[in-house]
């Protein structure tokens, strides 16, 4: 009897194991959140050990894993364990390239140049199409709420664009979904953004040299 009810547990997993995971795999036609937002078609883009990515009918937005219900935790939770390995995989490496011998720099204010604003240090690392590529580190003690019109391109012929959109991006580094039009960051933590640039049709791909805060 043991081993009828073993085998039966054990086909009734393997045939769970094929099915589509809704907000995974497929679509949730009506995801409710516990602050009450309501997200139709919602499905998990991309996994942080914050927050999930999460596009649906209408857009896109980043929702904190505490927002979902009940029967998506565990396997979010999964979700960001794995984004925490990664995360500390990372910073393991990091740590073992740092040149050993070298002191450490001395503190510099975080308003001695120009790549800082908001208390964040802005770093451009290239663009595709229209989207570029930024990092941004926080280095104060409060939360930075950016948005994009925050932020001018310069192209090689000189031409300053404004950003218009943070987006995210597909594998091939173009625009895949629009995202809510202010991005936080947290004190002490490092992010990724994907801006969205008013450029001409006319404009030639990866012709944009840098992008900028925008002057006051």
């Amino acid at each position: 009897m043991n081993r009828w009810v073993k085998i039966g547990s054990f086909v009734w997993l393997t045939t769970l194991g094929l099915l589509a995971a809704p907000l995974l795999d497929e679509p949730v036609p009506k995801l409710v959140l516990k602050d009450g937002s309501v997200l139709r078609e919602a499905r998990a883009k991309a996994f942080t050990t914050k927050v999930v990515m999460v596009k649906y009918d209408g857009g896109a937005r980043t929702v904190a894993y505490e927002l979902f219900p009940a029967e998506f935790q565990p396997v979010l939770a999964a979700k960001r364990e794995a984004a925490r390995a990664e995360q500390a995989k990372r910073e393991a490496t990091a740590q073992t390239q740092a040149p050993s011998a070298v002191r450490p720099a001395p503190a510099r204010s975080i308003t001695s140049g120009p790549e800082w604003r908001e208390g964040c240090r802005l770093t451009f690392t290239g663009s595709k199409s229209n989207v570029a590529t930024l990092i941004l580190d926080n280095a104060s003690n409060h939360v930075a709420t950016l948005s994009p019109s925050q932020f001018v391109a310069k192209t090689n012929t000189g031409e300053v664009v404004p950003g218009v959109q943070w987006v995210g991006i597909d594998k091939d580094g173009r625009l895949a979904v629009t995202l809510n039009s202010k991005q936080t960051i947290e004190p002490g933590s490092s992010v990724t953004l994907w801006l969205a640039l008013h450029l001409s049709p006319e404009t030639p791909d990866n012709s944009v040299e840098t992008v900028l805060w925008k002057d006051d």
